[in-house]
């Protein structure tokens, strides 16, 4: 995951021709569909991720995951939703309709998975 973060915002710095490697010019938005609990919040802390829209089916894990975000800082904009983005359209329910980069990490592999 580090690496296509890595590789994304690489891309990215390029198409906007900013300083490479500058930390401090956070510019990815990114929505992630099937987000869980936020074990991925680390990784997206190291990327240049500004704006995070994270969704899941699970009010749980929705819950869980705005924890460890509180708990690491807030290190990005964060808007989250419960929904099924296979019964939802996720565009009309979101304030963000652009986005960099899309995760979508198991949930394709779980929605396959009977």
């Amino acid at each position: 995951m580090n690496v296509y973060c890595e590789d994304m915002c690489k891309k990215v710095e390029k198409e906007l021709d900013l300083k490479k490697g500058d930390k401090f010019n956070k510019i990815l938005h990114v929505l992630d569909i099937g987000c869980g609990r936020g074990q991925d919040i680390l990784k997206w802390r190291l990327g240049r991720v500004s704006y995070m829209v994270a969704t899941d089916f699970s009010p749980e894990c929705i819950k869980e995951y705005e924890k460890r975000w509180t708990e690491l800082n807030q290190p990005y904009k964060l808007y989250t939703a419960v929904e099924d983005f296979t019964k939802q359209d996720l565009y009309f329910k979101v304030d963000h309709s652009y986005y960099d980069m899309i995760s979508a990490q198991f949930c394709f592999h779980y929605m396959f998975g009977t």
